[in-house]
């Protein structure tokens, strides 16, 4: 029996042993060249739709903090290089998740060092916005991406975000990155991360926060790839639901989704209370959902590292119709 149960513990130790080394190397490092402090963003990246940023001055990539891996589309491969970005092929079993949420295997991945330009802030028509000036001010190192296929967009997962303190720049449409937690920001409501999550094999991690819609609190996994929806709650929420509900669709990872709508439901997040747009479907992917970018019509700092969502506080209505 004490020869079997040694067996049992060295084979134990040795499968943990193996997927550490696994998730070290599987994991990401990427850092600034030139580190900001508290005050200077070590990047800033021009928003040119809801969850769209420009990077290395005009190749997009969503943000998307749902998705626990980065993405690199064939066809940016070559945008990025002619844009100066230093970009290496690897050999390197991985598991990744497309853009429909669904798991893969590969056995490629990139490792880009991404330029980062300096922008100007121009108005226009669309307000107060940055436009890139194409002067390269800065290099992110490091940035591993898995191949994504041809004609989706390429992806900035979690695996990179939470290397950086991430602001929502509301006023001027911006992402930037920071690797200290700038100014000017009260902590809303803390983050959480299941301990055992996508990050056992160096993945990056999924995070929630706890909100309460129509005095029914629940666990929302943060997730700006819902585009232009608030929160997102399963389709079964309806019975509980007295205010009238409409027909709408939204855009997610796995396509067009049908929906029941509410306009004004009445939603907390840590001591924010206010109306806003509830959404009610089943797309596969998770019950609950918070995006954090059209939820707040103010500046915003996610901190995953520290677990926390900060606001910049000002004198608007915590409400958006």
């Amino acid at each position: 029996m004490n020869k079997i149960l040694k067996i049992l513990i060295v084979s134990v130790v040795s499968v943990a042993a193996v997927v550490g080394i696994y998730a070290h190397f599987n994991a990401q490092y990427p850092h600034s060249a030139k580190a900001g402090d508290g005050s200077d963003a070590i990047a800033v990246f021009p928003l040119r739709s809801q969850d769209t940023i420009v990077m290395a001055g005009n190749v997009m990539f969503r943000i998307d903090t749902g998705s626990p891996v980065s993405l690199l589309a064939p066809e940016d491969v070559d945008r990025l290089r002619a844009n100066g970005a230093e970009i290496t092929e690897e050999w390197f079993p991985s598991l990744g998740r497309d853009v429909f949420g669904d798991m893969f295997f590969t056995d490629k991945r990139y490792r880009v060092n991404m330029p980062v330009v300096s922008n100007v802030l121009v108005r226009d028509t669309l307000g107060v916005r940055y436009v890139p000036t194409g002067r390269k001010v800065n290099v992110i190192e490091d940035m591993i991406f898995l191949p994504g296929n041809p004609g989706q967009a390429s992806v900035i997962g979690t695996d990179v975000l939470e290397c950086f303190i991430v602001e929502y720049r509301h006023e001027n449409n911006a992402i930037a990155f920071y690797n200290s937690r700038p100014q000017g920001y009260k902590r809303l409501t803390d983050l959480h991360r299941p301990k055992i999550s996508n990050r056992i094999i160096g993945c990056g991690g999924q995070y929630y926060i706890d909100v309460t819609t129509e005095s029914n609190t629940k666990r929302y996994i943060l997730d700006t790839g819902i585009d232009y929806v608030h929160i997102r709650l399963p389709l079964c929420d309806t019975l509980m639901v007295k205010a009238p509900l409409h027909a709408k669709t939204y855009t997610s990872s796995r396509g067009t989704v049908n929906a029941k709508y509410i306009e004004n439901a009445w939603v907390k997040v840590g001591n924010r209370v206010g109306s806003h747009e509830a959404y009610y479907a089943s797309d596969g992917e998770e019950d609950y959902a918070f995006n954090p970018i059209t939820f707040f019509d103010q500046d915003l700092l996610i901190d995953f590292s520290g677990r926390a969502l900060y606001i910049r506080p000002h004198t608007g209505l915590a409400s958006r119709r």
